[in-house]
């Protein structure tokens, strides 16, 4: 064989990433950069040669590799490796993992899978009444007797599960809740491939999460950054985002030890995202975010999604969408800009969950017709938008197609890490959705506009 030094700037891979707007680069990646999230990744979740991790997520994506793959192996811990979402319960039994790494989408489908079971099993009234047992002794003494309430099922998941880690797409809040309530700790990190890719985790502490309210009162941060790494909130005056003049919120930039070297053989994207200042070289990582007084960051939104209403205030499509599918009959939604009349108008496309919305109106004697399953999502959204600004509210919306075949209603399409790719989504392809009127909307306005 031949031996050959390996030096901390040399190339370690080059990881080719389209995020959501289907233009892929070439992220250039050194044996540095991975060493120096490797070790930062494994202090903040206090990994341990004795931990066993479940992964699940496909390894060409940065988020499993390191976090999943490369930080056990420098440890020392055992990795369980299953490619079938539909047995991730059976492993759990089997393989007693202490450690479960997963995108939000995953969390959600295994919880959807675990209530599936408890209802399979006639056990649902015993199941709600823990849960809300959970709740008011949590409400009332900062005390999580979740573990205790579900003792069978953490046995039913090997017994061993310690954390939960999310990655990849913004964890919803209600997601976390749920497993907090199940006193299973759910934490969210956040990152790019950019970044190797690990940026920020919120620490863990056991008994934060088992006897205060510590984690409910940050259930949407991503934490700190990870040591060695540097983030700043910067101006972007074209989005109304002025983070230097008083205000929360900001795009996020960065500079440390795992930020790539740049883009392979793309000088226009390393010219668009590279900047220097203070001799420091900085990344704008075109996430807005804001931090609170310890340091923990906040994800808000994209700067390149974010919508600028006519009357100059910043709408956030992911806080319109995660009010939006507290519904049980939303499955999925889409919020855009959306110009008419010279103004900037909030809208959302929607997929409704065809299971809930078949048994609901099964119970009420009503037909799965386009009228009633319109008359059903508009109460919802009008509803569920109460709980936001009202120069939030989408004033219209469009329901995808259904298909007759599978049953469903066509789903937007995803990236690996099943992060909604929005660039594909504009008002003009709405017009292949179906709804009430030719052309693929009916006009609804829940405000004057």
């Amino acid at each position: 064989y031949i031996e050959r030094v390996v030096k901390k700037d040399d190339l370690a891979s080059i990881v080719f990433t389209s995020g959501t707007t289907g233009a892929a680069k070439g992220v250039m990646l050194t044996h540095y950069n991975f060493v120096s999230d490797i070790l930062a990744s494994m202090e903040r979740i206090r990994l341990l040669h004795k931990d066993r991790l479940l992964l699940i997520l496909p390894l060409h994506h940065t988020f499993s590799l390191t976090a999943g793959l490369f930080c056990p192996m420098c440890k020392g811990a055992s990795i369980v490796i299953e490619n079938n979402k539909n047995r991730v319960l059976k492993v759990f039994q089997e393989k007693h993992p202490s450690i479960f790494i997963a995108v939000p989408r995953v969390f959600e489908l295994l919880y959807n899978r675990i209530e599936a079971e408890v209802k399979k099993q006639g056990n649902w009234e015993q199941w709600t009444k823990g849960i809300s047992l959970v709740r008011k002794i949590k409400k009332y003494t900062g005390i999580n007797i979740g573990k205790l309430v579900f003792s069978k099922l953490h046995k039913q998941l090997g017994g061993r599960i310690r954390l939960f880690v999310s990655g990849g797409a913004a964890l919803p809040p209600a997601i976390a809740y749920k497993y907090f309530n199940l006193g299973l700790p759910l934490l969210q990190g956040w990152g790019m491939t950019e970044l190797s890719p690990v940026g920020t985790i919120l620490s863990y502490h056991k008994l934060r999460f088992y006897f205060t309210h510590y984690y409910e009162k940050r259930v949407a941060s991503i934490g700190p950054p990870l040591d060695g790494l540097t983030i700043e909130l910067i101006d972007v005056p074209e989005r109304g985002l002025y983070a230097n003049l008083g205000e929360k919120e900001g795009e996020l930039v960065v500079t440390g030890p795992m930020l790539t070297p740049g883009y392979y053989k793309d000088e226009d994207a390393n010219k668009t995202v590279f900047f220097s200042l203070n001799g420091q070289r900085w990344f704008k990582t075109g996430d807005v975010g804001k931090k609170d007084s310890e340091g923990n960051f906040y994800i808000t939104g994209r700067s390149k999604y974010v919508i600028v209403t006519s009357e100059g205030k910043n709408v956030h499509p992911e806080e319109v969408e995660e009010a939006l599918e507290q519904s049980p009959f939303i499955q999925e939604s889409l919020v855009l800009g959306h110009k008419e009349h010279k103004k900037e108008l909030v809208v959302a496309l929607i997929v409704p969950h065809a299971q809930y919305l078949k048994q609901y109106l099964e119970q009420k004697n009503l037909s799965f017709t386009w009228e009633n399953i319109y008359e059903i999502i508009y109460k919802e959204i009008k509803q569920n938008i109460q709980q936001i600004a009202s120069y939030k509210w989408p004033c219209d919306f469009a329901i995808t197609e259904y298909d007759e075949n599978t049953g469903e209603f066509k789903a937007f399409e995803k990236t690996t890490t099943l992060k909604i790719k929005r660039d594909l989504y504009k008002f003009s392809s709405f017009y292949s959705y179906r709804s009430l009127k030719k052309g693929g909307w009916r006009k609804i306005f829940f405000k004057k506009l």
